[in-house]
């Protein structure tokens, strides 16, 4: 290249990937920000792969090409890479997935108008099935906030809960990665976890974008072929293990352990629910009853045992409760986690709503709706109507209160607390047009996920 250093290095590892491998690397080098460099690497791939990144080099200086004498996966791929890299900033990307066009123009100005570690931006999942969207709506207060920059330790315990450990959707200063010695985890799947988790625990700021605009657009596959279709969970585990090791040695397990025993144990559920067999999910828990925990547990003394340790009466569930109970599957820990971190800030919204004589509805009898029910029941917090989206639900009874039709119940309401992560938008305009913005809504998880 003609230039010694860029201000961005994107690194793309590439696998077989001739059916996508164009469209990406064209929405790539359209770029409105041209002062990057791509780094592609061709581990080893047997299909056309390597003709196609040939032929983008020849036409474009600023591709870099590696090449793996034998397929040694995106982690090894993405450290050599790392190494080599001259821009400012890295980006992590995959070689079937689509970028608007002002992603890293977008991107570069983020970091540099804040001086972050890392920045965030908005991105989905799409596949054969549905679209997915890479995290949760924010309100605009969120928006602000996350934008001036977040330290992990000045934030609830729950945070790591809302970190997607997904490294595409983010852009990372070069010097801190080397600084603090990060590389991703050489293993068969859920290499990036790792990598993930200790960006989070060791950056000073981290920011999110002001835009609600997706700037990138994941592909998913469900061919049984590859990897990622039937993840071994046992990875996961290797990886948060390596986790709180690191934490350990780096003198920051006391700042961070109820931290970490969160992100453990919601990414040990996330696991055992994309296990696609009976017998690897068997297998898994098994192994978490008989050693798992322990493990965990063990290299965490004391602070494991500490009340602030919220995530130690799930993770004690795998030693406990046998394995086709399946209660992780039923329940939506991450919203009781969020409940027991922080529902006094829940507890006080209602209770000053009563006091201010209005009448109370709850919306959404799912999973965390009927958590946030059964966490008010406990606490003697009164609410008047339970509604909820799905028409099938009305007349069913959850914690003393009948689902009813919001039709029969708005004329009464003068506040609703909407459950719902997904759909709050929807569900909130739909209040707002039926009444004429006479009515207060808030936002439980809002709340929850509050300092």
């Amino acid at each position: 290249m003609k230039h010694k250093t860029v201000k961005i290095t994107v690194i793309m590892p590439v696998f077989n990937g001739e059916k996508y491998l164009q469209e990406s690397l064209d929405s790539l080098f359209n770029q409105t920000f041209q002062d990057f460099e791509l780094i592609c690497i061709n581990d080893n791939s047997t299909d056309s792969t390597a003709k196609i990144l040939k032929r983008y080099r020849t036409k474009d200086e600023r591709l870099r090409l590696l090449t793996n004498d034998k397929r040694y996966g995106a982690a090894y791929s993405r450290n050599i890479a790392i190494e080599k890299a001259k821009g400012k900033y890295l980006l992590f990307l995959d070689s079937d997935d689509l970028f608007e066009s002002d992603m890293l123009e977008m991107a570069f100005d983020m970091m540099e108008d804040t001086g972050a570690d890392t920045g965030v931006f908005g991105a989905e999942h799409y596949g054969a099935k549905q679209i997915r969207r890479f995290g949760d709506k924010r309100s605009e207060e969120e928006i602000y906030r996350y934008f001036k920059g977040i330290k992990l330790s000045e934030r609830p315990v729950t945070e790591g809960g809302r970190w997607n450990t997904g490294p595409c959707n983010k852009i990372y200063r070069k010097d801190f990665i080397i600084k603090k010695g990060l590389e991703f985890q050489n293993l068969k799947s859920s290499n990036d976890v790792y990598f993930s988790y200790m960006v989070l625990f060791l950056a000073d700021k981290i920011v999110w974008t002001k835009s609600e605009k997706i700037y990138a657009h994941f592909r998913d596959h469900d061919s049984p072929t590859r990897i990622s279709f039937d993840r071994d969970p046992m990875c996961t585990y290797q990886a948060v293990k390596k986790v709180q090791d690191e934490l350990l040695i780096r003198g920051l397990w006391k700042q961070y352990y109820n931290y970490f025993y969160v992100v453990a144990l919601l990414s040990i559920i996330a696991a055992l629910q994309r296990c696609k067999t009976g017998i690897k999910t068997e297998e898994f828990f098994c192994f978490l009853k008989a050693k798992g925990i322990k493990e965990l547990r063990r290299h965490g003394e004391p602070e494991y045992y500490k009340k602030d340790n919220i995530a130690a009466e799930y993770l004690e569930r795998f030693e406990k409760d046998p394995a086709e109970t399946a209660w992780y599957k039923k329940d939506f820990v991450y919203y009781r986690l969020c409940l027991k971190s922080n529902g006094e800030k829940l507890l006080d919204a209602i209770n000053n709503c009563r006091q201010e004589g209005k009448k109370v509805t709850v919306w959404g009898a799912g999973k965390g709706g009927r958590a946030v029910l059964e966490f008010c029941e406990k606490n003697g917090a009164v609410i008047d109507y339970l509604v909820d989206s799905d028409e099938e639900r009305e007349g069913e009874i959850f914690f003393g209160y009948s689902v009813s039709a919001w039709d029969a119940v708005q004329d009464d309401t003068q506040a609703v607390f909407i459950t719902s992560v997904l759909y709050y938008d929807e569900i909130r305009e739909k209040i707002i047009e039926d009444n004429d913005c006479g009515i207060e809504v808030i936002r439980v998880m809002a709340l929850l996920e509050e300092i």
